[in-house]
């Protein structure tokens, strides 16, 4: 028999008041002989503030109790504070708010840490911009600069690796040489990527590294620079494991203390098996401090591995396959920047667009398989309203016809910039849950290349959000980052919210959405994309004690500071991993 949360409560402090008050007969039990396991306080108690539970009706709160890594019960300041014992820790919010912390369906935390963490764990200061995972330079003079600032800061032999923002287009232009990076990097293997990642241009001392020879097909003709094909893929393969594991394993740590500053407990991500093998040394020390639902690091062979989605427990865990696993490349990019009317040039540096084109059949073939056997798809980049309708044509067909059935299957679509309202509908009939990414129209560095694309009025459509929510649809916001501005979750929040971007101006008001949807966006509705709704997302007894406390009102700050809210407090499973004043408790 099965009894609820409240009943065992009630029944407890039943308990405690029988064993104190009564007299003990001969031989009987008193209360310090009652194992622990029957009856216990709770361990933490936050009272005095308001408590968002995210449920469905938004119930709001005064207090809260926490026990042994879950939420005990919610109620009032008076009713919680009866739960608390001893040894148990009251934190009075004094007004503040505690919310579900925050979840992220799309996040690249492991790019951040290969391609950037290496300069500020040097401590390099340099003169470009941080976009995404990728420094943006203006001149040909400033990466220059910036590039021997790199290369100094690493002791001779180093590797140096780091994403460009427009490299292949800006090192054209740019005219750079070989003699160029061997100037600047005569001892250290060098190597500059795009910002969507493949290696892109290498130095003399690097092409020695990874023992690619001049007739390597893609390999850099003398004096040239640029890499691709299979130059490019066997350097990739030597760099894999180029940074020591425990290197990875302490920018890890970093990283995610400082997600948990912003309240982000939980990030969905593609990841590379050197990143998952860092994260799995962390796992079994019992350092992990963010829940990782990781897309299967490595190439699958769907059909002799069958299903291998949701190996792992509530802290690491396999979510689903990368769909550059099972296909060269990632097959869900041959849907990237697929728009009705097409757009030429695309706005976006990337292979030969009919590159993409000319492999999505194979890729949509590959994704129909992989939905048959029961996989989930996370962290696709489906980034125009012709490529989400191609998805969903796609997910319809494997739907009818599944081979390994799994109710923990997801069916999901991220990045949705801009996707038709008949389309809005169809994920509404076939459940799926799309991610949104709020950052290419409130963020300048990718908002100028749409406007170029797009014009004002077509790029006016973008972001719809409320639309999702009128056809019915419950989407996820996410960062497609770990940029400390735009990566913040109440970063996202306040954007959708206003609508301003980070220039002041307003993008189409009628898409604004309330703070309560913004909140379920980046709580529960984004715990279902990840199949963790019973265990993640609210404020409910039984759910695991992921919590945020905010120091100020999240229901009346003004819209247009709701990213400034201090983050006071985060917690995993119970466990305080973030703290502002911890010498102040």
């Amino acid at each position: 028999m099965k009894f609820s949360q409240s009943w065992r409560v009630r029944t407890g402090m039943m308990l405690l008041a029988a064993v104190t008050f009564a007299r003990p007969a001969a031989g009987q039990e008193t209360l310090a002989d009652i194992a622990p396991e029957v009856l216990a306080y709770a361990d933490m108690v936050f009272f005095n503030g308001k408590v968002l539970t995210a449920d469905d009706q938004f119930s709001v709160a005064e207090a809260v109790a926490i026990r042994d890594g879950k939420f005990l019960a919610v109620g009032t300041t008076e009713r919680i504070l009866k739960m608390a014992g001893p040894e148990t820790r009251r934190i009075d919010l004094s007004g503040a708010t505690a919310a579900p912390s925050f979840i992220d369906t799309h996040n690249h935390l492991g790019d951040y840490v290969l391609r950037y963490m290496f300069l500020e764990d040097r401590g390099v200061q340099y003169e470009g911009e941080l976009v995404n995972v990728s420094i943006r330079w203006a001149d040909r003079e400033m990466a220059l600069r910036d590039i021997d600032r790199f290369v100094k800061a690493a002791p001779p032999g180093e590797i140096v690796q780091f994403s460009m923002w427009g490299a292949q287009s800006l090192l054209r232009q740019w005219r750079l040489s070989r003699d160029d990076l061997d100037r600047l990097a005569p001892n250290n293997p060098l190597v500059l990527r795009t910002n969507i990642l493949p290696p892109v241009a290498v130095n003399t001392a690097m092409l020695k590294w990874a023992d690619i020879p001049e007739d390597t097909a893609g390999a850099p003709a003398p004096g040239e620079i640029f890499i691709s094909g299979a130059a490019a893929a066997q350097l990739e393969e030597r760099l894999r494991w180029a940074v020591p594991l425990t290197k990875l394993e302490e920018w890890y740590r970093k990283i995610m203390h400082r997600v948990n500053s912003w309240g982000l407990t939980s990030v969905t991500t593609r990841i590379r098996p050197e990143s998952f093998t860092a994260l799995r040394e962390i796992w079994l020390k019992g350092q992990m401090t963010v829940r990782w639902r990781v897309a299967f690091p490595g190439p699958l062979d769907i059909r002799r591995t069958g299903n291998l989605t949701d190996i792992g427990d509530d802290l690491l865990r396999i979510s689903g396959a990368s769909s550059g696993g099972f296909v060269p490349g990632d097959p869900a990019a041959a849907g990237l920047w697929m728009f009705d009317p097409p757009l030429h040039p695309l706005p976006v540096e990337s292979r030969n667009p009919q590159e993409w084109l000319a492999r999505w059949p194979q890729g949509r073939e590959a994704m129909v398989e992989a939905w048959r056997y029961g996989w989930t798809l996370p962290n696709t980049h489906v980034q125009g309203d012709r490529a989400a309708a191609e998805f969903l044509n796609a997910i319809e067909e494997a739907r009818k016809n599944p081979i390994v059935p799994t109710a923990f299957q997801r069916f999901t679509i991220d990045h949705n910039p801009v996707v038709r309202p008949e389309d809005m509908q169809k994920m509404k009939e076939l459940g799926v849950i799309p991610s949104i990414v709020p950052r290419q129209l409130f963020v300048k560095s990718y908002r100028d290349n749409l406007v170029r694309a797009f014009g004002i009025e077509r790029l006016s459509r973008f972001i719809a959000i409320k639309s999702f929510l009128e056809a019915g649809v419950q989407p996820t916001i996410e960062a497609d980052t770990g940029h400390p501005n735009d990566g913040r979750p109440l970063w996202k929040i306040e954007k959708i919210v206003t609508r301003k971007d980070d220039e002041g101006r307003v993008w189409s008001p009628e898409q604004k959405v309330t703070r309560q949807e913004a909140l379920w966006m980046n709580t529960i509705w984004a715990a279902r994309y990840n199949g963790d709704e019973k265990i993640l997302g609210t404020i409910e007894p039984g759910k695991l004690a992921d919590l945020v406390v905010l120091d100020g009102d999240y229901l009346t700050v003004p819209e247009d500071q709701i990213s400034r809210l201090p983050v006071r407090m985060t917690l995993v499973g119970g466990l305080i991993v973030y703290e502002t004043n911890p010498a102040g408790r």
